[in-house]
Order: C-alpha cells, then structure tokens, then sequence
C-alpha cells in the first residue's frame, strides 16, 4: 500500500476514534442534565437544534434528492430516534459506566440482527464473541442477582444501535453526507419531540445546561452522526466496530473520572470481557461478508443528483447479479 493510500485510510479512522470519544462522554454530561430535566426534554431540544442548524448551514443540500436518499435517512432517523429513547431512560435509573458499557454491546448484536435483515451467517468465531460478550454482560449487569429496569432499557437501545449500524453501512453513500445527515436529525427530532409534547414542554432554564445541551445537538450529535456517516463510506465494517467498541469503555473511564463512579472489579472484568468479544466478533473472518444478488430498492447504491440510468443487456446474454458487499458480514456503533 502506498503512502499516499495510507494517508487517505488514516483520516477516516482517525475521525471515526474522535467521534467515538465524543459519544462516550455523552453518558456523563447526559447524567449530570437528567438530574434536572426529562429525559425527553433533553433529546427534543438537542435534536431540533441539531436538525435547525445543519439545515440553516446548507439547505440547498436537500435539493433534487432521489426519493430513495428520503427513505434511506429517514429510516435511519426513524431507529437511532428510536433508540435514543430507552437509552436515555435507561441512563436515569443505572450508573453512566455501567449504560455506557451495555450501550456498546450493539456490536454483539450486529450479527443476529445483519442474519435476521439479510440472511447474513455468522462463523464459530462470532458464536464465540457472543458468548464472550454474554460473560462480560452478566458480571457487571447484575446486581443483587437481578437485571434492573435501567439495565434493559440499555440493552434494548444497543439492539436498535445495532440495527441503525448495519443499515448505515448498506445504506450511507459517498457525496451525500450532508443531506443523509440532515434528513437523519429532522427524522431523530420528530420520534424524540412527539412524545415530548404529548407529555408536555419543559424549556431548560439554565444557563449551564444550555451550553451542555448544545454540545450534545451540535458535537455529539450532528458532528459525529455525520462523520458516522461519511467513514462508513470509506472503512471497511470490521475495522469501524472494532474503533467504535471504545465507546463504552470512555463513558465508564469518564463516568468513573467526572462522576465518581465506584470502579469495581465487576466493572472491569465485564468490561475486559466485552471488548475482547467486541474484537473477536469485528475481527472475524471477512468471508462472512455475502454479496447481495438481488438488493431491495432501499439498499442499492446512487449517485447524488440524479438517478442511475438503466442500462440495456445484450439479447441472450445473462448478467451476473450485482450488490453490494452487506457491511453486516463485519459487525460495525455507532454508539
């Protein structure tokens, strides 16, 4: 590999680390802003101004967009929203380490959820990681002999994590991270503000938490959903999940930091146990990766400003069938 090839695989990954540190530090400033307000107060507020400003920034992004970038980003939306939910009601009834940790056990659910989309198999050595990731779970989640409510909320997030990773990867295409983006954050302020305002409207009311709120809209949320995004286009998907399994481990490290969180052995042997099958499972075998021979309509790949154009086949002569390599094959966030 060139120098010049070197450089340009060192950005994204370097970008997607960044990110990953952003997202683990969400659990402890999250923490600190739902002793305070609803959980849904904060993602409303954060996801509107999120979708606000990129739209303000470029809103000519969204123009003479195939209808497919529409659905695509809008489903995305439709489940990272979804996901933010349960995890930020989660985070109010467990410590931030211990959310943080059971957050990044998408990784583990990747590839039950890329067989149970697309028919993607998964090899012993995945079946191993899961075990591993089971092992891990177990000693830290318990407590008292029992799972807590917060606990499975957290874990029910990290499933609908893993379902937004592996449809990024199928889905996310080069020269249209800006409108996949925007459309993402539009979709993610309508699941998260409909029930807000079916419970009712709190406006925060300090001045600190304003400030919080926006890094968590504008850093963490538009900025690294983004990156997210762009690098999925350019990584290949065992190296994304084995960058994006560090999440967890920042949001104990700075739960256990800034918040004073009990470092316990369970802790960290849970979490040796997690990463070590979030290794196993993102470093498997690529041959698990299937090519698709017949993509839905959601899943193919388009250029930004217009439609593919069809292309007639010599009479008599049979084209293979042609997908995309499904990125769930190497389990991906995230986050």
């Amino acid at each position: 590999m060139t120098t010049r090839a070197r450089d340009h695989r060192f950005v994204p990954f370097l970008a997607l680390s960044v990110v990953t540190a952003l997202w683990g530090s969400t659990f402890v400033l999250s923490k600190d802003l739902l002793e305070r307000h609803d959980p849904l107060t904060v993602l409303s507020v954060r996801f509107v101004i999120a979708a606000f400003c990129l739209w303000a920034v470029r809103p000519a992004a969204l123009r003479g967009l195939p209808r497919r970038t529409w659905w695509t980003a809008m489903v995305l939306g439709a489940v990272y929203g979804s996901a933010q939910i349960p995890q930020y009601y989660g985070l109010q009834m467990t410590t931030a380490s211990t959310s943080g940790l059971l957050i990044g056990s998408y990784v583990i659910f990747t590839p039950a959820v890329a067989w149970l989309l697309w028919r993607v198999r998964s090899s012993p050595r995945t079946l191993t990681g899961v075990g591993l990731a089971a092992l891990g779970l177990t000693t830290f989640s318990l407590q008292d002999a029992r799972i807590g409510p917060g606990e499975l909320l957290a874990l029910g997030a990290a499933v609908l994590y893993a379902v937004h990773i592996v449809s990024m990867g199928r889905w996310s295409t080069p020269g249209q991270t800006w409108a996949m983006t925007t459309i993402q954050m539009m979709t993610i302020s309508v699941v998260v503000s409909v029930p807000a305002l079916v419970r009712g409207p709190q406006v925060p009311g300090w001045g600190t938490d304003w400030l919080l709120i926006g890094y968590l809209a504008l850093i963490s949320g538009a900025l690294a959903i983004g990156v997210q995004t762009w690098a999925q286009t350019r990584i290949p998907a065992a190296h994304a999940a084995i960058i994006m399994a560090a999440e967890p481990i920042w949001a104990a490290g700075l739960a256990v930091l800034i918040l004073g969180d009990l470092l316990t052995w369970r802790m960290v042997f849970g979490g040796a146990m997690l990463l070590a099958a979030n290794a196993l499972v993102a470093t498997g075998d690529r041959r698990e990766a299937v090519v698709v021979s017949a993509p839905d309509a959601l899943s193919t790949g388009w250029c930004e400003d217009e439609e593919e154009p069809e292309v007639e086949e010599p009479a008599g002569e049979e084209t293979p069938a042609v997908g995309r390599v499904d990125s769930a094959g190497d389990p991906d966030r995230v986050s």
